[in-house]
């Protein structure tokens, strides 16, 4: 799961890199991934469309996100 977690950040940054939108690089990321993390990414996307913010939000999945990736996230908000 770490791998693809990894995996998943490096897709964010380099689309929040290139000036993509929040919201359009949660959707692409969630549908670039399967399983659980897919899911997850897709929940995500969907709270964060709804206004929570994504550190709030990945609280909300202790066993996928580290309280240290929440803090970063939280900081850069």
């Amino acid at each position: 799961m770490l791998k693809w977690l990894a995996h998943a950040y490096y897709i964010l940054s380099t689309m929040l890199s290139a000036g993509m939108p929040i919201l359009r690089a949660l959707q692409t990321c969630a549908g670039s991934m399967r399983g659980r993390l897919g899911s997850v990414f897709s929940s995500i996307h969907e709270s964060v469309r709804a206004g929570r913010g994504l550190a709030d939000t990945m609280e909300g999945y202790p066993r996928i996100f580290a309280q240290l990736d929440v803090t970063i996230v939280r900081a850069g908000e």
